[in-house]
C-alpha cells in the first residue's frame, strides 16, 4: 500500500512539475510575445516619423517652388516687361525709370533672401543661436503679429551649440510661432530659459496667451510631428501643460548641455 502512495506521490509531483513548466513556457511565450508587439509598435512609430519627415520635407519643396515660381518668376516677368515697354523709350525721364527698376529689383532681392533664409539660417553660423532668435522675434514682431518677451533672468540663452543642434532648436520656435499666429489668436508669447541643476537639461518654456488647444487635432498635426520628430534628433522631448487655464503651454527638454549661469544683469535685448 505504501508503494501506491509513493507512486501516487511521485505521479502527482511530476504533475505539478509539468503544470509548472507548461505555466512558465506559457509565461514566456506571452512575455516574448509583448516584447515582440512592443518592438514592432515601435518600429511602426518610427516609420510614421521617417514618413512624416519626408512628407514635410516634401511640402517644403513645394512651398518653395511655388513660391520661387509665382513671386520671384512674376516678379522678374513683370520687370522684363517694365524694362521693354519704357527703358529705350526716347523723352522719358530717366531718374523715374531707374528708381522704378532699383525698386522691383530691390523687391526681388528681398523675396530671394526670404526664401533662402527658410532654406538656412545663415544668422546661427554668423552669430549663434540667442542673435537669431531675437531676429526672429523682432522680425514677428513688426508684423504686428504679436510682441514675444524672451526672458533670460534663470539662464542665457546658448550660443556655442552645435550648429545642428541650434537650427533644430530654431525651427521648433519657427513651428511654434506660426502655429501662434494661424490658430491661437494670441498678442503676446513668453518665452522662458532654464537649465536643471541635477540633470543639466535645457528647458524651454513657451507659452502664448491665445485661446489654447480647442481640440486635439492640432496635436496629431504635421507640426507638432514635426517638433517631435526634430526634438528626437537631439533626444529631446516636450510636453503640454494641460493644466493652464488661458491660452498654451509647452515645455521643451533638451539633456545634457554644458551651459553656464550668467553672472550679469539678464539680457532682453540683442547685442
Amino acid at each position: 500500500m505504501i508503494y501506491v502512495y509513493v507512486i501516487v506521490g511521485m505521479c502527482s509531483s511530476f504533475l505539478l512539475a509539468l503544470a509548472l513548466l507548461l505555466f512558465y513556457l506559457r509565461y514566456k511565450k506571452n512575455i516574448l510575445q509583448q516584447q515582440f508587439q512592443i518592438q514592432q509598435k515601435e518600429l511602426d512609430y518610427q516609420k510614421k516619423l521617417t514618413q512624416v519627415i519626408i512628407t514635410s520635407q516634401e511640402q517644403e519643396r513645394k512651398r518653395i517652388g511655388k513660391e520661387l515660381h509665382d513671386d520671384v518668376g512674376n516678379a522678374l516677368a513683370s520687370l522684363r516687361l517694365y524694362l521693354d515697354k519704357y527703358l529705350y523709350l526716347p523723352n522719358q525721364d530717366n531718374v523715374a525709370i531707374k528708381e522704378e527698376y532699383k525698386k522691383r529689383i530691390g523687391s526681388i532681392f528681398n523675396k530671394l533672401r526670404t526664401i533662402s533664409h527658410q532654406l538656412s539660417v545663415a544668422e546661427i553660423e554668423l552669430f549663434g543661436l540667442r542673435e537669431a532668435l531675437f531676429m526672429l522675434s523682432e522680425h514677428i514682431e513688426q508684423s504686428g503679429a504679436f510682441t514675444i518677451n524672451i526672458d533670460e533672468s534663470k539662464i542665457r540663452i546658448p550660443e556655442s551649440l552645435e550648429y545642428d543642434t541650434a537650427v533644430i532648436i530654431y525651427r521648433v520656435f519657427q513651428e511654434l510661432l506660426t502655429n501662434t499666429i494661424k490658430h491661437a489668436g494670441a498678442n503676446k508669447v513668453d518665452i522662458g530659459f532654464e537649465q536643471h541643476v541635477v540633470s543639466g537639461e535645457l528647458i524651454i518654456r513657451y507659452a502664448d496667451n491665445g485661446k489654447g488647444l480647442s481640440s486635439n487635432t492640432l496635436l496629431h498635426g504635421l507640426g507638432f510631428k514635426n517638433i517631435e520628430s526634430r526634438l528626437q534628433a537631439v533626444n529631446g522631448y516636450y510636453n503640454i501643460d494641460r493644466e493652464t487655464k488661458k491660452g498654451f503651454v509647452m515645455n521643451i527638454f533638451i539633456p545634457e548641455l554644458e551651459l553656464v549661469r550668467p553672472s550679469y544683469a539678464p539680457v532682453t535685448e540683442p547685442i
